[in-house]
């Protein structure tokens, strides 16, 4: 199981823009991605621990382990080729 913690703001339009992008990737991996949102101003501890800077940012989590980072908001596919990669 690949876990997706997206750090986000709930006024910043590009983690808005953000989601539906993240919401259609993992539902092409029904039994193997899941989807964590945090907002760091209610989860700053936990955005401190992944040294959060900016959001949107997604932390790609796999055994207890960072896979992967991608700030900022990108095509369904940079998500993609990081699950895939781990799968």
């Amino acid at each position: 199981m690949i876990e997706l913690k997206k750090f986000y703001l709930p006024n910043c339009k590009p983690c808005q823009n953000l989601q539906p992008v993240l919401e259609e990737t993992v539902s092409d991996y029904p039994d193997a991605v899941s989807l964590q949102e945090l907002n760091v101003e209610e989860e700053y501890e936990e955005a401190m621990k992944y040294s959060v800077k900016t959001v949107p940012t997604v932390i790609f989590i796999k055994d207890e382990e960072e896979i992967g980072r991608i700030r900022g908001v990108g095509a369904k596919e940079r998500y993609a080729k990081i699950i895939d990669k781990y799968l």
